[in-house]
């Protein structure tokens, strides 16, 4: 970690207590590469979300300016996020943010006091004290907006971009307070932040959309069924392929740990399935990765992350149990609420 980083992830603990923000402590690693995959090229940060209709109607995006208005998909743009939130304001208001990386300052103070303890009789002294304290940095508010469309899939979703106004150059450092300010921003208003070649269009943007989603019960009442073959097939998993083989171990093997309900979602996250606990949710996804979740507290929340996003969020309340060697009997024991620590 660079002086920058250390005293950018001091300075969120100044603020916050050790609380975590929304935002980020520094350029996240997902961001770093994805600037990298572009090859030189300029970019913007945003989020495009594949969401439904039912969703939009019923106000869920009504804050990022997106409504219905006669059965048709109004987004109001740009949007200038406002408060609450810690990065919209200092968005529009800026910041200082000490920087211990930097020389430190001199700080004079004056105190006047009464001499011998009665000024009426012998007047009254100043004195001027000094102490050095660590330097601060104005960070000026700079007021990023997002560009804000809606566009009708063939499929009846709608696919929402949010991108954020500035077009950054592919020469930009990556640790500049403004790139800093982008992702940090996008993340705390809209979602995980997505790198965006400046001249990419709609075709570009669905590629790396993220979805609106439920978790629906596998049955209609939630119950957990011993037929791994009817989950896999309202999954989507070919029959006779190898990933098939795969749910079948790890499907069988978790609902032989006795969970009180079996649920998977019900759109472009449809092959992750949840195995609900007394004090944990198990989430598996049987088309890619090798690695269980576990996750403790808000799962619904949680779940709709990217693996990216969640595997750099310390605050995050879950366990990334591996598929190898004895998996199932650290599953086991995640599933009771023994949580590692650090």
């Amino acid at each position: 970690m660079t002086a920058f980083r250390a005293a950018a992830a001091a300075c969120i603990d100044f603020f916050t207590g050790g609380k975590r923000l929304a935002g980020y402590a520094s350029v996240p690693e997902h961001i770093v590469e994805e600037i990298q995959s572009l090859n030189g090229a300029d970019f913007r940060i945003g989020v495009s979300k594949a969401a439904s209709m039912e969703s939009i109607e019923a106000g869920k995006y009504k804050d990022l300016g997106v409504t219905t208005v006669d059965g048709e998909v109004e987004a109001t743009s740009p949007l200038l996020p406002g408060k609450p939130g810690r990065w919209a304001t200092w968005n529009l208001e800026g910041r200082d943010i000490p920087r211990p990386d930097w020389p430190r300052r001199p700080r004079s103070w004056s105190m006047t006091t009464p001499n011998f303890g009665d000024g009426a009789r012998y007047g009254y002294s100043t004195r001027v004290r000094t102490r050095m304290i660590t330097a601060m940095q104005t960070l000026h508010g700079k007021a990023f907006s997002f560009d804000v469309s809606a566009t009708k899939r063939p499929d009846g979703k709608i696919l929402l971009n949010f991108m954020l106004e500035p077009v950054f150059p592919s020469t930009i450092h990556l640790e500049s307070s403004d790139l800093l300010m982008a992702v940090s921003l996008t993340r705390e208003v809209v979602g995980v932040p997505r790198v965006f070649a400046a001249n990419s269009g709609s075709n570009s943007w669905q590629d790396k959309q993220d979805f609106d989603w439920e978790f629906l019960p596998v049955d209609h009442d939630g119950k957990p069924t011993l037929d791994y073959d009817k989950v896999a097939d309202t999954l989507g998993i070919p029959q006779g392929s190898a990933i098939r083989d795969t749910f079948k171990e790890r499907y069988s093997t978790i609902r032989g740990m006795d969970p009180k309900a079996i649920r998977y979602g019900n759109t472009g996250f449809s092959r992750y399935v949840a195995f609900e606990f007394d004090k944990a949710v198990v989430l598996e996804n049987y088309s890619y990765g090798n690695a269980a979740y576990v996750m403790y507290e808000d799962w619904q929340e949680l779940s709709q992350r990217t693996r990216l996003d969640l595997l750099s969020d310390p605050s995050a309340k879950f366990e990334r149990v591996i598929h190898t060697g004895d998996w199932k009997d650290k599953l086991q024991d995640a599933i009771k609420g023994h949580r590692k620590v650090g």
